[in-house]
């Protein structure tokens, strides 16, 4: 693939092109993380069960609020040992696929074949979970809370079905970050076995990690997009 030295000229304005709207949208991005850290810094950050009770009462808005979340109802199944606040039971079916591969033979020609593979492919998945949870004394509909820590427990395999259970620990220590307000939390989300220090400082670098991601993005982007220039003739350039 000859360039041309017009496709350079183009693609040199096609980068810089790129890179004008790269940083008009950096720019709205960095607004976002502003107000989004804006919110986060203004919010009350507390254990206290009588404040979190307070901030309901009162409307307080915003918080960080570090305590101890418990399953007041825990479940079970006959199929697992114990008690828990979350239990999902996942179907998984060993199933044979097939799909053409293409390959140069000795003789330097292009070949293709039928190629058969197997995988592990999710067929169905029941989920049980405690209907109220209590965080910091004060109990909630298990809905209210996201995000609750999870592991995989085991797995039970017979012939080409298996069985994948996951479970939560009925007790958490841990942060939600939550709006208090009309007696209740909203927009919480747990984040297990970290402070309201360790959370904050967690949430304000996820929210500047965006914006490297962007531009990893964009980068591809403009890339893709040179070479995808150069790879067309562009006879009209001549």
């Amino acid at each position: 693939m000859e360039i041309t030295k017009r496709e350079v000229l183009v693609s040199i304005a096609i980068v810089f092109l790129m890179l004008a709207f790269g940083l008009s949208i950096q720019q709205r991005i960095r607004t976002g993380i502003t107000n989004q850290n804006k919110e986060y810094e203004t919010a009350i950050q507390t254990s206290d069960p009588e404040i979190f009770k307070y901030g309901m009462r009162t409307d307080l808005g915003n918080a960080f609020v570090y305590g101890e979340l418990l399953a007041v109802d825990p479940v079970s199944n006959p199929d697992i040992d114990g008690v828990w606040l979350w239990i999902k039971k996942v179907e998984e079916q060993y199933t044979m696929h097939t799909r053409i591969v293409t390959y140069t033979d000795d003789k330097g020609k292009t070949q293709t074949s039928m190629e058969t593979y197997w995988t592990w492919d999710e067929v169905d998945s029941k989920t049980w979970h405690s209907s109220v949870i209590e965080f910091l004394g004060v109990q909630f509909t298990y809905d209210l809370i996201t995000d609750i820590d999870s592991y995989h427990l085991k797995t039970d395999t017979h012939g080409h079905t298996r069985y994948l259970w996951y479970v939560s620990s009925t007790k958490h220590v841990g942060t939600i970050y939550a709006e208090l307000a009309n007696n209740t939390i909203s927009r919480s989300v747990f984040y297990d076995d970290m402070t309201n220090e360790e959370t904050f400082n967690y949430l304000r670098e996820s929210e500047t990690l965006w914006l490297v991601l962007f531009w990893i993005f964009w980068i591809g982007l403009t890339a893709a997009a040179i070479f995808g220039f150069y790879y067309l003739e562009n006879s009209w350039l001549e």
